[in-house]
């Protein structure tokens, strides 16, 4: 089910040519609401010492209740293999505090993800 729309999301916001994370939050079958990260910088160099980074969850979680939701979080590389898209600790509380009930992240190696935490 959530192969169709990872794919058509992840193509359509990672225009910039580099490595993104997405995060999708579903209700039952239907997009709900999905973000990637964002990146800030002070020079022309993203992620480098002085640049700060919100996370896709953060983002998509932001603002509003995910009761009964499941969140996706999937990364790929350049040539569009999955790569590990493991929530952070930080990213791990708020995913918690939101009360999603299913939480499903990219793996390497295996086409289109996928390891459960709950």
């Amino acid at each position: 089910m959530y192969r169709r729309w990872i794919k058509n999301i992840y193509s359509r916001g990672n225009s910039r040519g580099r490595v993104d994370v997405l995060a999708i939050v579903f209700k039952g079958k239907k997009v709900y609401r999905y973000a990637f990260n964002k990146y800030c910088s002070g020079n022309k160099l993203a992620r480098s010492f002085n640049s700060w980074t919100t996370h896709a969850e953060m983002s998509v979680l932001q603002d509003f209740d995910a009761d009964d939701m499941s969140i996706v979080i999937y990364r790929e590389d350049f040539y569009g293999n999955p790569m590990l898209a493991k929530p952070c600790i930080a990213c791990e509380r708020i995913i918690n505090d939101s009360r999603i009930k299913k939480v499903i992240y990219s793996i390497p190696n295996i086409p289109y993800f996928v390891e459960e935490l709950r």
